[in-house]
């Protein structure tokens, strides 16, 4: 028996729509202003690098591109970005595209006009620590040792299991 598999046509956000930590996200862009660069690997292998200023009619946001992906990206362009997600880097969002995701030149999209003045980019988001407290409301504490661990109070065993330091006597 084999399954029939009906695709679904993908559903664009606006450049507003998008929050850091996102993935999976599909965008229209117009390309306002790139710049490419080529870092050089340890191999000697060089690496094209294009960080943009790309946006819609709700917005711009910055989008980093490597390799293939980063020759598509040229000013004035309108682009496609597929399967995309959303980072914080030095706490300012940026649009990126993994290996499961995709960018395009798009021919038959019309992006009229650029709103510069709302850049996603500028915004400061800053790392938040979550405490996960266990049953009894303390904070838990990292390591092996304690009830539930390996071992006794200070962590896994010592010496041989059998006998020894530290290991059980019969």
């Amino acid at each position: 028996m084999s399954q029939v598999i009906t695709l679904r046509k993908p559903v664009f956000v606006k450049v507003s729509d998008l929050k850091p930590g996102q993935n999976g996200f599909n965008v229209y862009l117009k390309v306002v202003e790139v710049n490419h660069e080529k870092a050089t690997k340890i191999d000697g292998t060089t690496l094209e690098i294009a960080e943009a200023l790309c946006g819609d009619s709700t917005g711009v946001v910055k989008v980093r591109a490597i390799g293939e992906n980063a020759a598509k990206i040229q000013q004035g362009r309108i682009i496609s970005i597929r399967n995309g997600r959303s980072e914080v880097f030095k706490e300012r969002m940026r649009l990126e595209v993994d290996r499961w995701g995709k960018i395009q030149e798009e021919k038959g999209v019309e992006v009229q006009d650029v709103k510069r003045d709302n850049n996603l980019s500028d915004v400061a988001y800053e790392v938040k620590r979550v405490v996960v407290n266990t049953r009894d409301g303390e904070p838990r504490r990292g390591g092996r040792g304690g009830r539930g661990g390996r071992g006794g109070p200070r962590g896994g065993r010592r010496g041989n299991p059998r006998r020894g330091p530290g290991g059980n006597r019969d």
